[in-house]
């Protein structure tokens, strides 16, 4: 009955807000353990890229595309997965 189905509806709900919860915190642990020389992969440019330098303050992220060196956002890079 409706019950079951606002029931349904709210678990559904629940377990999205978790799973987004999730994401969160791993993706607040990448961020944190973001290091220079590592490997990001930057999903804009469908590229990986070397960390060249880390500005946590601006939220910031300095990486090397060959010789070119690109300031982009902290949203702007995943984790490399090998």
């Amino acid at each position: 009955g409706p019950a079951a189905r606002d029931l349904a509806l709210a678990l559904a709900r629940a377990e999205r807000a978790l799973a987004g919860a999730a994401l969160t915190e791993r993706r607040r642990a990448f961020l944190a353990g973001l290091k220079k020389g590592e490997l990001v992969w930057v999903p804009r440019l469908k590229q990986r890229c070397l960390v060249a330098r880390i500005d946590r303050a601006a939220g910031q992220v300095t990486v090397r595309l060959g010789r070119m060196q690109l300031s982009l956002a902290f949203d702007d890079v995943t984790p490399w997965a090998t």
